[in-house]
């Protein structure tokens, strides 16, 4: 995992209640591209989870689901 991943997964895991693309990328001060970029890498290997709230997309840690 690159480090730009990890740095973006410890500071969503810090906003439960979620972050959009443009408050991560001012968070770890790089370009809201950049972050659209590896956020949608993390989404697309099932690490982070994005639900629209009226007009905004908010990124979330994925809830693991547990089989018993």
């Amino acid at each position: 995992m690159l480090n730009l991943e990890k740095k973006i997964i410890e500071t969503v895991k810090r906003y439960p209640e979620g972050l959009t693309i443009a408050r991560i990328s001012k968070e770890l001060n790089i370009h809201r591209n950049t972050a659209s970029k590896y956020v949608f890498a993390l989404v697309k290997s099932g690490i982070l989870e994005q639900r629209r709230v009226g007009v905004a997309s908010l990124c979330y840690l994925k809830k693991k689901k547990f089989f018993f």
